[in-house]
């Protein structure tokens, strides 16, 4: 690691941020999140 990352307070960094989710929620939520922008560009193809 560089200087710079050792000079942050480890304990307040790893309180601060909460756990990053699993890989299969993180997975499943980018689909979501796909669908959901091709929903919306179905929405605006519509309104033309």
């Amino acid at each position: 690691p560089s200087p710079l990352l050792k000079q942050l307070p480890q304990p307040s960094r790893t309180t601060n941020h909460p756990k990053p989710p699993p890989l299969t929620n993180l997975y499943s939520g980018h689909q979501e999140l796909h669908t959901y922008k091709g929903m919306i560009a179905i929405n605006i193809e519509r309104k033309r």
